[in-house]
């Protein structure tokens, strides 16, 4: 699952490349990252089972982003991401992103509305 995880942080790094992201700008806490469709909707469901909010993006590179949110700001998100892993509810890598670079959304539904 690490080694998912830190793939899917060089893949977000790479697709947030340009200018930085605004101090106020709504965030995620990505849990977890998949090269496929398949296995990406069943960690996303595994996750939804035990936590709210659980969305899937696929990121435009062939992976998919598992994340929670979304959350007001950065700050909010961080905070959400270290009582999670306290509670070892999600692993120890999990990261913020901004929720403007997110791609087209899997999970729960696509043809549901963004919430950002």
């Amino acid at each position: 699952m690490r080694a998912g995880l830190l793939a899917g942080l060089v893949v977000w790094l790479a697709a947030l490349a340009g200018p930085g992201a605004r101090a106020q700008e709504a965030a995620y806490l990505q849990i977890e990252a998949r090269p496929d469709i398949a296995q990406a909707r069943a960690a996303a469901a595994r996750h939804a089972a035990t936590l709210d909010n659980v969305v899937g993006y696929a990121l435009g590179t062939g992976w998919y982003a598992i994340a929670v949110g979304p959350f007001a700001d950065r700050a909010a998100a961080a905070q959400m991401g270290r009582s999670l892993r306290s509670a070892g509810m999600v692993p120890s890598d999990a990261f913020v992103v901004p929720a403007g670079r997110t791609a087209a959304r899997f999970w729960p539904d696509a043809a549901a509305p963004d919430p950002t």
